[in-house]
């Protein structure tokens, strides 16, 4: 359990004394949550990387500081996770370059990403409350909508039009059926009523896709 940031900069200056290369990290998920205030504690940190090298520098750097290999628990059966690593209170969920199996890490999200401590070898930064909501509308772990309501709630400034920019922006990399995982979230969440204009954007979005979807099914029909 991390229940204070303290311990999440405490391990990125041990990962610092041991990378052979430099590694910038971009958190998601309930670490990135505790930099905006909208969580108090998360079981287990999300880093993402963006290149195959630093994606290795970090593993092997994880390792060397006693981390030792997972796999994924039942809650994250529509994550396709790069790795696990565990280590006395600490879980690392790593990604490289794809989240979730859909969701990628965009120019645009790295510019929303707070920068949160640069050290040597490493340099972390904090993903914005939008692209977190992006990934909770993905995983099915116990307190996901809750966590998205928080983001909404507690989040300074939380940004529809950058989320639904995004969420155009992944559709564009061919993984247009994460748009119904999306709206199923939204949907638990009431935010057609909450927040009707952005709803009824993204059922727009949705029913362009299932559209499309069918258009194709029929094609390949024999």
């Amino acid at each position: 359990m991390i229940d204070n940031t303290g311990q999440i900069e405490s391990l990125i200056k041990e990962l610092s004394t041991i990378s052979p290369n430099h590694v910038d990290i971009y958190l998601i998920g309930g670490g990135a949550m505790m930099y905006l205030g909208s969580k108090q504690y998360t079981k287990d940190l999300d880093f993402v990387v963006c290149s195959e090298g630093e994606y290795n520098d970090l593993s092997d750097a994880l390792k060397r500081l006693g981390f030792v290999s997972d796999r994924p628990t039942d809650g994250m059966k529509k994550v396709n996770l790069s790795d696990t690593q565990k280590r006395d209170g600490y879980r690392i969920d790593l990604f490289y370059r794809k989240i979730c199996g859909q969701l990628q890490l965009t120019d645009s999200m790295r510019e929303r990403a707070q920068m949160i401590i640069d050290c040597d070898s490493v340099t972390l930064f904090s993903c914005a409350a939008e692209d977190i909501f992006l990934l909770k509308s993905v995983t099915e772990r116990e307190g996901d909508v809750d966590d998205c309501n928080s983001l909404i709630v507690l989040a300074s400034q939380f940004d529809w039009d950058s989320l639904v920019e995004e969420i155009i922006r992944q559709m564009g990399f061919g993984e247009s059926v994460w748009i119904t995982y999306v709206m199923e979230r939204l949907e638990r969440m009431k935010i057609d009523v909450r927040y009707p204009d952005v709803f009824n954007t993204l059922s727009l979005l949705e029913k362009e896709y299932l559209e499309r979807w069918a258009d194709e099914f029929e094609k390949n029909l024999p």
